[in-house]
């Protein structure tokens, strides 16, 4: 028997949660009942349950602080949240922590049912996985899944070769008959980035759940911001299939409906023959959930049924074309590339009915172009490698055609903003190195190439963009540094004029002096005695 705690400030829903379900049937038994976070807490410590049926708000501290505490714990149970109201933010915390199970009050009977079930599954799952001939069957199941996991991640990565590699091993675990691949892929918003690692187990679990009682073959695998599966059946189950794919969406899609503006889209890939072609299938369904942007989300859309006309990239940008772009970035120029964009994005709406897949190849052509630009121009790695991932994370997330033509324009719009400031932060470098240089030995008898040896520039280049940068001589800027330094001696000490001359760099104080009254209007006796 597993054990179980149930904490609810509301004794009568306490006493509901008790009555509502057959414990000895589902091997469960209810240890203990508390009204308080704190309490629960000392019961989870004292008598480690295994699932622990907890309010969202409690006195004492609220579930999620329960939960954070209990992760600290050598042993901790399996948590079901409960909720009188859709808390969002307390929903998207609870999956970050690994919470699977988010239940709404009134409790339904039968969802209760089905997570303690589901629970029940888990950790017995997991014991027979550690008790019984744990070490051969882990090493079999890790195995099997590693290599399961690397033929489909090779395949999504478009390596024809990994399939010749992996094809016979694999031809013995899937039956005669055909392949389909599936994409379920989240869709959220950008702040709901952090919960992405805690919902896509969710998602899998439920995928893996149907298709285990299925009776099919198939592969799980995370890509990005979603689930790729590929399922082997007999032609004469299509029908059947397509049944289990809308038990997937209806399944989803309540899963969906616990968190706020997340929205979950299933790509259905070509029905294929071979596992050579399964490749085929996968980018398919990848692209099937591409014409979200012009289908909507929350929805399964089958590649087959799709009668869009693709637009070839080549009849939108050749070669030469491309070459402008680079081009463009290379002199920084924003605008021009913007407007050059823009012409080829009305060039490519000019087709009718033109396939959403289309838009992506014109983006990922764009972002092509526009780092091997950046390449050539020597710009920094980091730029190059932020480029790209914002690149890819707008046309993961984007849900309509214009937001993804903003977001790329942006992402283009920021590098060459950067492109320009490092440019200018490049050109001022040596002035700097000057300027710190003079500071720092502004008391020796300086000469404009001494600074210049110390900055690797020939005398004349320095001086020229010496004036350039700040807008005075070397010669004005030396000046400047020792007259500031002299007025602050003036100031806090009781030296000699003749003395702070020479502690700022003058021999000939008389000379010093001169220079004093032309820069200040005053001479430094005068001066000094203006803070006596």
């Amino acid at each position: 028997m597993y054990k179980v705690l149930i904490a609810d400030d509301e004794v009568n829903i306490c006493m509901l949660i008790k009555k509502l379900m057959n414990w000895e049937v589902l091997q469960l038994e209810v240890i203990d009942i508390v009204h308080n976070a704190v309490d629960a807490f000392a019961c989870i410590k004292k008598q480690q349950p295994d699932i622990v049926i907890s309010d969202i708000r409690m006195p004492g501290y609220d579930g999620l602080v329960l939960i954070q505490k209990s992760l600290e714990l050598p042993k901790r149970p399996e948590f079901i949240i409960i909720s009188g109201y859709k808390y969002f933010e307390y929903a998207h915390r609870a999956l970050s922590m690994g919470v699977e199970h988010y239940l709404l009050k009134p409790i339904d009977k039968e969802e209760l049912e089905k997570s303690l079930k589901r629970i029940v599954e888990k950790i017995e799952s997991f014991k027979q996985k550690e008790f019984v001939e744990k070490q051969l069957k882990e090493e079999i199941y890790t195995r099997r899944k590693t290599m399961k996991k690397h033929f489909l991640t090779s395949i999504i990565k478009y390596d024809g070769q990994a399939v010749d590699e992996l094809k016979e091993e694999y031809q013995n675990n899937f039956n005669s008959g055909c392949f389909q691949a599936i994409f379920a892929k989240v869709d959220f918003p950008i702040q709901g980035i952090g919960e992405l690692n805690g919902l896509l187990p969710m998602i899998e679990a439920v995928i893996d759940g149907i298709l285990k009682t299925s009776g099919y073959e198939y592969i799980n695998n995370t890509m990005k911001s979603g689930i790729v599966s590929v399922i082997n059946f007999d032609i004469s189950e299509k029908k059947h299939v397509e049944e289990m794919y809308n038990r997937f969406q209806d399944q989803l899609m309540y899963e969906m409906n616990k968190f706020h503006l997340f929205s979950i889209t299933i790509g259905v890939g070509e029905t294929v023959s071979s596992i050579s072609s399964v490749k085929t299938t996968v980018n398919g369904a990848i692209e099937a959930v591409k014409c979200r942007i012009k289908k909507g989300v929350n929805r399964i859309i089958y590649n087959e049924q799709l009668a869009y006309n693709k637009v070839y990239i080549r009849d939108i940008l050749n070669e030469s074309e491309k070459l402008k772009i680079e081009n463009f970035m290379e002199i920084m120029d924003f605008s021009a590339l913007h407007t050059f964009m823009e012409e080829k994005i009305i060039l490519l709406r000019q087709t009718p009915f033109y396939s959403p897949v289309s838009v992506f190849d014109f983006f990922e052509t764009i972002e092509h172009q526009i780092v091997k630009a950046l390449i050539k121009i020597n710009a920094d790695e980091k730029l190059i490698e932020r480029i790209q991932q914002q690149f890819e994370a707008a046309m993961d997330m984007c849900l309509k055609e214009e937001s993804l033509n903003r977001k790329c324009q942006s992402i283009i719009s920021d590098c060459i903003d950067q492109l320009i400031q490092d440019k200018k932060n490049k050109s001022q470098l040596p002035v700097r190195i000057a300027k710190q240089y003079i500071q720092e030995n502004y008391k020796k008898q300086l000469m404009l190439e001494d600074v210049a040896e110390a900055t690797n520039l020939s005398p004349a280049y320095l001086s020229t963009i010496f004036k350039k940068e700040l807008g005075i001589s070397f010669t004005d800027y030396m000046i400047s540094c020792r007259i500031e330094m002299a007025k602050e001696l003036l100031k806090t000490t009781d030296e000699s004029i003749a003395v702070i001359a020479e502690q700022v760099g003058y021999v000939d104080y008389r000379y010093f002096s001169k220079i004093f009254l032309k820069v200040v209007g005053l001479k430094p006796s005068v001066y000094r005695k203006l803070f006596m």
